[in-house]
């Protein structure tokens, strides 16, 4: 089933503001994996069934030439209040880019915390849907443009 749609994992949210996981927006290591048409996210299931290489996102990862199995670190990592606006918070970093890759049928991303290990490790922090149609290099460059508002924000004032 193809996924549609790009979506924050909510119990992600929920474990990080009760202290279940220690997520650390702006100083832990967090990467970027690719993923084929075949996953189906559950963005209000379980941290287990959002965690890199677990659940929902077991076997449907894409690897090849030049992109590794696990994704690649995300660098310049901000996680910003009053940004992009005042009354707002926003996610972002660099463009993840890789040259001489050689991948086939990319249909989105999902982004993780490699740094926590509880509850779950590599617990996912959101997943990005691309286009609905698939990707692929051959012996090229694979760089994913993150919006000029970063992976994501949100209003945290009415």
């Amino acid at each position: 089933m193809a996924w549609g749609n790009s979506g924050i994992f909510g119990q992600t949210i929920m474990d990080a503001l009760t202290q279940t996981a220690a997520i650390d927006l702006d100083g832990h290591t967090f990467k970027v994996a690719l993923y084929n048409n075949s996953v189906t996210p559950a963005y209000s299931g379980a941290a287990a069934v959002n965690a890199f290489g677990a659940g929902t996102w077991s076997g449907t990862e894409v690897t090849g030439t030049g992109w590794v199995t696990g994704g690649y670190d995300l660098t310049s990592v901000v996680f910003a209040i009053d940004q992009p606006a005042a009354g707002q918070f926003r996610f972002d970093s660099a463009n993840p880019s890789q040259p001489t890759t050689t991948l086939a049928n990319i249909y989105g991303c999902m982004v993780y915390d490699d740094t926590i290990t509880t509850p779950v490790a590599d617990q996912g922090l959101f997943a990005v849907a691309f286009s609905g149609a698939p990707y692929s290099t051959t012996a090229g460059t694979l760089t994913i443009t993150v919006d000029t508002n970063g992976w994501f924000y949100s209003d945290f004032t009415p």
